[in-house]
């Protein structure tokens, strides 16, 4: 009898556990996705993409050490006139979920180019902080460093 019941438990915290893996996966694919579409609103300067994918609190510690907030990143970097950018994208991505709160850290590929100037390529180390609210993953806070050119 003791035996059965020990089998049925196990079983039941296996099953909870597999439950739990899959909402976490799920949950990874969530974050990676509002990376992307933030991303691609970024680009493409689709402001309404952008607005969608971060939190109203959102800071962003650019590679030059500004720090813009989230009208200050949408106006002043993602949809500035004088800024275009036609590669932004992400790779080496590792999500890490700790109840509300995600960390992505990854690398960023962009080609960007400012006020008529060559496009310049550039490598950073991103870290970006994600919160769970109203049932949506949003970017709360992204920090970039330059990768330097080896």
């Amino acid at each position: 009898m003791r035996k059965t019941i020990g089998i049925i438990a196990l079983q039941i915290a296996m099953i909870a556990g597999y439950g739990q893996s899959k909402n976490q996966d799920m949950q990874t694919q969530e974050i990676l996705d509002v990376n992307r579409q933030l991303f691609k609103g970024t680009a493409e300067k689709t402001e309404a993409m952008i607005r969608e994918n971060i939190a109203d609190g959102f800071l962003f510690t650019t590679a030059n050490a500004d720090v813009l907030d989230k009208e200050g990143y949408i106006k002043g970097f993602a949809l500035h006139p004088s800024i275009k950018i036609s590669l932004l994208s992400t790779s080496d991505e590792h999500v890490t979920i700790s109840g509300s709160t995600a960390i992505l850290i990854g690398v960023a590929h962009i080609r960007i180019a400012m006020n008529d100037e060559a496009p310049r390529d550039l490598l950073e180390r991103i870290t970006g902080t994600y919160i769970l609210a109203d049932g949506h993953w949003k970017m709360l806070a992204m920090h970039a460093t330059y990768i330097p050119k080896k």
